[in-house]
């Protein structure tokens, strides 16, 4: 070979190895570099709202990391609040659509769609509180904390406020339980009593029954632990029976759904949830706040706030180049103080965070801080 023609050659060489280079770069990811993440919500039936604000969440956070390249995709299978079809949601988007990471809403469905990501080494993140939740183990997670937390905060006001009997309802779950039980445990180790106690079903909407016995019972203070629209015909048939009491209640309330069907009975309702997290110093977040905000006609709930934060957070991972399921379970226990709007975000060794409950309020017709 003469001298002319390594020269040419090595000119070819260059230029297909810059041209390499700058591809590199360049180029947007191909399907397969794209983390696929199955999100199972109740989108359809009587439990749609929750689905419908966790859905919020995930899009918005959605728009904003992949604004510049395409690095998350989310995958929607309706559950419809059956444990059946949840379960047969995440066979095929683990088997057919090969997420890496399934997301869940309603602590049944969370709780029977578990063991099936744990043998299948898939991350799962459950939008629930149920106690134990993330024990179940190494794959499972959870950024809202336990239900039973929420419990005795109700609790610890309830003795501020030097109330000395309690009647609880609560619905008949895992999460719910939890929360009755959290109440009972800091309520009943302070000289005081929980006069009674009645569980519900998901098929109810009649609840003057368990309402009367409750007024015969005469307490001070009374919990409704339960979902949004229940809480809010418990509310209504509770003032129509007579009963003025306190009322307490529980993350999840703070949607429209309640206030229409509560409607005024809804004024001055107490509620224990974690903050949504407004930083007035951070223009990111403001900025999504107020996006929420004029997309939907109202603030953003902390059922958008956990999603958002989620899909967020695996953004901040995947951006690191790591994209398979083991990968991300290491980065997951590894973080620590994820700035998040449902408050900073550190798993413990069980893939569960801590997270203070706050009080709240409605005030005028508005979901407000509670103030003394």
């Amino acid at each position: 070979m003469n001298k002319t023609a390594k020269t040419i050659l090595w000119v070819v060489i260059i230029v297909i190895v810059i041209g390499a280079i700058w591809y590199g770069v360049t180029r947007k990811p191909t399907t397969e570099e794209v983390i696929k993440i199955g999100a199972i919500l109740p989108l359809t039936g009587k439990n749609a709202s929750y689905g419908e604000r966790t859905q919020r969440g995930i899009e918005l956070a959605l728009e904003e990391v992949n604004k510049e390249e395409k690095i998350i995709e989310v995958i929607y299978e309706d559950s419809r609040g059956d444990l059946k079809e949840a379960a047969s949601a995440a066979q095929k988007l683990i088997n057919i659509d090969k997420v890496q990471v399934l997301f869940s809403q309603l602590s049944g469905v969370s709780q029977a769609i578990a063991p099936i990501a744990q043998e299948n080494k898939i991350i799962l993140f459950g939008f629930t509180s149920t106690p134990g939740f993330t024990k179940q183990g190494d794959y499972i997670f959870s950024n809202r904390g336990d239900a039973t937390n929420i419990g005795k905060r109700l609790g610890e006001f309830a003795i501020e406020k030097e109330y000395k009997k309690a009647a609880i309802v609560y619905l008949n779950n895992e999460t719910h339980k939890g929360i009755e039980e959290g109440f009972r445990e800091i309520f009943e180790n302070n000289d005081r009593s929980v006069v009674i106690s009645e569980l519900h079903e998901k098929t109810e909407t009649d609840f003057r029954t368990i309402l009367t016995k409750i007024k015969a019972a005469q307490p001070q203070v009374i919990l409704f632990s339960s979902r949004d629209k229940y809480v809010a015909m418990m509310l209504v048939q509770a003032r129509e029976l007579g009963l003025d009491q306190q009322v307490l209640s529980v993350q999840g309330i703070d949607s429209k759904s309640f206030l229409e069907i509560a409607q005024h009975t809804a004024e001055g309702i107490i509620y224990a949830q974690t903050i949504v997290y407004e930083d007035i110093t951070n223009p990111e977040l403001q900025e999504t706040l107020k996006e929420h905000q004029n997309r939907y006609g109202e603030p953003m709930s902390l059922y958008a706030a956990n999603s958002y934060d989620v899909v967020k957070l695996l953004a901040k991972i995947v951006k690191t180049g790591i994209k398979t399921s083991p990968a991300i379970k290491i980065a997951l226990l590894e973080t620590r103080d994820f700035p998040g709007i449902s408050g900073d975000i550190t798993f413990d060794e069980t893939g569960n965070v801590h997270k203070e409950n706050k009080l709240f309020t409605v005030k005028n017709g508005q979901f407000v801080p509670y103030e003394e």
